[in-house]
């Protein structure tokens, strides 16, 4: 019999196509591909939103969409209720209430089962939580696997909350078969950021005004911003150039990139990579993928930036403007340092942001080794 592995959403019962290649669905698809499971995501429908990654990158994948309706979690129940029997991995991301009366059930139907929660922690987000609420509490106790992305945030959960909580990256899975060897002779004076451009999460203009500001000292070094630009931030984009006339063929926003071979071209051409954020949910997406490009890493400092940096030894992280502005000079200046710091970003990838490798520790956790 092969066994099933669902995941769902617990925010809006909605998995956007992109979430399927984000660790959201890496983790399921990776259980299809390396061990035969069945691996479906669970979702509302929504007339937008088709999944062209079903064919083009997690190949044997499933949607399936629950019944249409203005209450996604009684769906949800619904669904629960009618193919418990196929469910044998629940994977749950975030410790939402939501999910409460769901794994309940789930634990009624399937004592059997399987259960993970990836929590997508970061500090602000589970100090809101009351983690002696006895439904919060009866909740986690019916989780086989509880894991954060952070080590960070593993070290402060454990010693906060009665539960064992495990370590799982958030990894890098090379879909289109990108050649991850990086010529860092090839690299070129280029700062680097990936996301959402313009959001205030992502607080880039911290890097914009940073950039300004010591722009004359760096005279060889660009920035470039890569990622869809929110329309708000249109205007000030505008402004900046107006104030800083001289920067406009230094500072260049590429817009989004959709084909990952062509998003791993610019981390590995680039010799820094630089994300401003004031907050992150766990270890973000991009950090493993500019570690497996080669980038220098200059990191605000959220949950897993340490551990992005390796300690320091491939990356640092700035307190504020006038660190940042400090620190983006003296990077920048050292050849060496910089390629030292390449160096270790690269191998720390293949260490521990390799998805294939996560995957197995995972399934380790879950099932021991093997699945019965």
């Amino acid at each position: 019999m092969t066994i099933g592995v669902y995941a769902f959403n617990g925010t809006s019962g909605h998995w956007k196509d992109v979430e399927l290649t984000k660790d959201c669905g890496v983790v399921p698809y990776l259980f299809h591909k390396e061990y035969g499971y069945r691996s479906v995501m669970v979702t509302t429908r929504n007339d937008q939103e088709t999944y062209p990654s079903l064919a083009e990158k997690v190949l044997g994948m499933q949607i399936d969409y629950l019944t249409e309706s203005n209450d996604f979690r009684k769906s949800q129940m619904e669904y629960l209720e009618e193919e418990y029997a196929k469910i044998d991995v629940l994977i749950l991301r975030g410790p939402y209430s939501t999910y409460f009366d769901f794994l309940n059930l789930y634990r009624q139907l399937r004592p059997d089962g399987k259960v993970y929660i990836a929590l997508d922690a970061n500090s602000y987000w589970m100090d809101r939580i009351d983690w002696q609420a006895e439904d919060f509490q009866a909740f986690l106790s019916q989780c086989d696997v509880i894991a954060t992305s952070s080590r960070v945030m593993q070290r402060y959960l454990s010693a906060k909350w009665p539960f064992k909580i495990e370590y799982i990256p958030n990894g890098f899975y090379n879909f289109e078969d990108v050649d991850l060897q990086v010529d860092f002779t090839k690299k070129t004076n280029t700062i680097l950021t990936v996301g959402r451009i313009g959001t205030e999460q992502k607080n880039n203009q911290l890097l914009l005004e940073s950039f300004a500001a010591v722009a004359d000292k760096l005279p060889t070094w660009n920035v470039k911003l890569v990622g869809a630009i929110q329309p708000e931030f249109k205007s000030y984009m505008q402004q900046y150039f107006t104030k800083f006339p001289d920067l406009k063929g230094r500072v260049v926003f590429t817009g989004e990139i959709k084909h990952k071979s062509e998003l791993m071209r610019e981390y590995q051409q680039a010799k820094i990579f630089t994300l401003t954020s004031r907050l992150e949910g766990g270890t973000p997406n991009v950090i493993a993928e500019s570690l497996f490009g080669g980038c220098y890493q200059v990191l605000t400092n959220f949950d897993a930036a340490a551990e992005a940096t390796a300690g320091g030894k491939c990356g640092v992280v700035i307190q504020n403007q006038i660190d940042f502005e400090r620190q983006l000079v003296a990077i920048c200046s050292d050849q060496q340092r910089l390629l030292n710091g390449q160096k270790t970003a690269f191998k720390l990838a293949k260490e521990n942001y390799d998805f294939s490798k996560i995957i197995q520790r995972l399934h380790y956790l879950l099932f021991g080794g093997k699945a019965e």
